[in-house]
């Protein structure tokens, strides 16, 4: 299956400097590994020209390191239009997972009453304490993070005044969000989440959102 009748894998994330390459380099190691490398061809690009020619960041790089895997040549690039038509398979790393979280909640089955009822009976410190821990100790928003913040930060500028920036945008992000959208839709709600039926809509309605979204975020 040499040449032009190799099958061409494309991943891609929104800079091209750490979770796409990451991808491309180990995903072109195993398939050298198992004796593949001339009949699949893998590459990655960003969504954005935002790092256009910058290398890989230097934790990814690291990491792909440990893993015997040179990176040093990589340079990133933003995907092109054109590319749709010569590559077989696009991964779109987001869109994947946004998908994966829409058929989790459209197949998440309803709490039982006793379940809400404790819900509801909870104070309104002990939901703040637990919702700190959660946060914390949650690792999607660890890798949500790991993966969001490095796309703003400029290793060559000033770091403390660039975390502080990014960190007062998030909290007034947050606040606006949980305060004045989920608080304001949160009565309008609540007659769906009081019992079985309504929890399995609200999941299917969702978790439809989730999917579709994901949908054309891969194919937009």
């Amino acid at each position: 299956m040499g040449g032009e009748s190799r099958v061409r894998v494309v991943f891609v994330c929104t800079g091209n400097i750490c979770r796409s390459p990451m991808a491309e380099l180990m995903l072109a190691r195993a398939f050298a590994d198992a004796g593949m490398g001339d009949d699949v061809a893998v590459d990655s690009a960003g969504t954005t020209d935002w790092e256009a020619g910058r290398p890989i960041d230097e934790r990814a790089a690291a990491k792909l390191t440990e893993l015997g895997i040179d990176s040093h040549g990589h340079r990133a690039r933003r995907f092109e239009q054109e590319w749709y038509g010569e590559r077989d398979l696009i991964r779109y790393t987001g869109a994947a997972y946004l998908v994966y979280l829409g058929v989790r909640k459209f197949l998440a089955k309803p709490e039982h009453s006793e379940v809400r009822a404790l819900q509801v009976s909870e104070g309104a410190s002990s939901m703040f304490r637990r919702g700190v821990w959660v946060n914390l100790l949650n690792p999607k928003a660890i890798v949500f993070f790991l993966a969001l913040i490095p796309q703003f930060i400029r290793p060559e500028g000033p770091l403390l005044s660039q975390y502080g920036v990014l960190a007062a945008t998030v909290i007034v992000i947050d606040v606006l969000v949980m305060w004045f959208f989920y608080a304001g839709t949160a009565r309008s709600f609540r007659r769906f989440t009081e019992d079985e039926r309504g929890q399995t809509i609200l999941n299917r309605t969702f978790g439809s959102l989730f999917v579709g979204v994901g949908a054309l975020l891969a194919l937009g």
